[in-house]
């Protein structure tokens, strides 16, 4: 057996919530002959279980399957995918360990879908949705089949779970007289914010998406390459990463749209972001694109919520003016499914639209 260092033995860190204090617990993650394992716990049961391990040649885990914990087998789950999730990828699984904060401390042996449908039924108890409640299904169901082909637990409790029902969304659109009103006054106070808030409606894009969009993504017959994203990156920094579904798409822009982008281009530096604040260096942010949709929402006083209401209006208006629906997906960078189970039903605000273009 090869001696090790004292230096060469990693040291416990403090783990801390999304606001950054100290939870009480502390974690070490060491490699054991290229495996990669991880430990929760007081500092005591960490420097004793990393003492432990690091005196086992083969790597097996220490923790006895009679006391390991969900904490136990979610920590080395997320190492064993640390190089292939993106930054928002790690974000979300955070998060979902953080709702599912209940189960955490339950024995793997004792685990069981009653807990799984207890800790669901307690989170719609504390006014979380839906989609959080179906978001945290998800992850953990990834997790305990992680385990299970690691051999970590013999019975998935996961396979007895019912899964969490989503109702079909309520979409949320502008009308034809409501949009009209915003979209002029956005010209009024800023041209660039009417170009971004013109190209949303009209190439059904999402604001990563546009976010992400260079100068040499438009081609010179009014075709729009969209292939990809800005995503929240460590630090807060925006990073580049593809599209949601992954194989981007070509969109052709409406006349009119094309008018006013030629108009809007002149006298810009159209070498790299279409949207940017230091001559395309640089993308707009999430939060100032947001923070100023917000404004002009309430100076217009026509505020229906999140900038995804705009994307909305523009699937639903070619919707009801009778284009077909795998060519509605397409631009939209969804599948027909998605479509449908969003667009296709009552659309709230959808009745006014089609009264006013009619």
């Amino acid at each position: 057996m090869k001696s090790r260092s004292r230096s060469a033995i990693p040291q416990p860190f403090k783990v801390k919530d999304s606001q950054g204090n100290f939870t009480g617990k502390w974690r070490i993650i060491v490699t054991v002959d290229g495996v990669p394992r991880s430990k929760n716990g007081t500092h005591e049961e960490v420097v004793a279980w990393t003492s432990a391990t690091l005196g086992k040649r083969t790597g097996i885990r220490v923790v006895a399957p009679s006391t390991e914990m969900l904490d136990d087998l979610w920590c080395d789950w997320e190492i064993d995918n640390d190089a292939k999730w993106t930054s928002n990828t790690k974000s979300l699984y955070r998060f979902a360990a953080q709702c599912l904060l209940p189960l955490m401390n339950i024995q793997l042996r004792r685990l069981s879908h009653e807990h799984i449908e207890a800790a669901y039924a307690a989170l719609r108890s504390a006014g979380y949705g839906q989609e959080t409640v179906k978001s945290a299904h998800k992850r953990l169901s990834c997790c305990l089949r992680w385990g299970e082909r690691k051999g970590r637990i013999t019975v998935n409790p996961m396979r007895r779970v019912t899964p969490p029902r989503v109702d079909a969304p309520v979409v949320k659109i502008f009308t034809a007289s409501d949009w009209e009103i915003f979209i002029t006054y956005a010209a009024q106070v800023s041209a660039d914010f009417e170009m971004f808030f013109r190209l949303a409606y009209d190439t059904f894009a999402r604001v990563g998406e546009l976010h992400a969009l260079r100068w040499t993504d438009l081609r010179p017959n009014g075709q729009l390459s969209i292939t990809k994203t800005m995503i929240p990156g460590i630090g807060g920094a925006e990073v580049q990463n593809a599209t949601k579904n992954k194989r981007g798409r070509v969109v052709t822009l409406t006349p009119k749209t094309r008018e006013h982008l030629a108009q809007w281009r002149v006298g810009r530096n159209d070498t790299g972001f279409i949207f940017s604040l230091d001559d395309g260096q640089h993308p707009w942010s999430a939060r100032t694109t947001a923070a100023r949709y917000s404004t002009y929402q309430t100076a217009a006083r026509v505020d229906l919520g999140a900038l995804g209401v705009i994307r909305h209006t523009g699937i639903t208006s070619w919707l009801l003016r009778g284009a077909p629906m795998l060519m509605v997906a397409q631009r939209a960078g969804n599948s027909p499914a998605t479509i449908e189970k969003y667009y296709a039903g009552f659309v709230d605000g959808g009745d006014a639209t089609f009264a006013a273009a009619m």
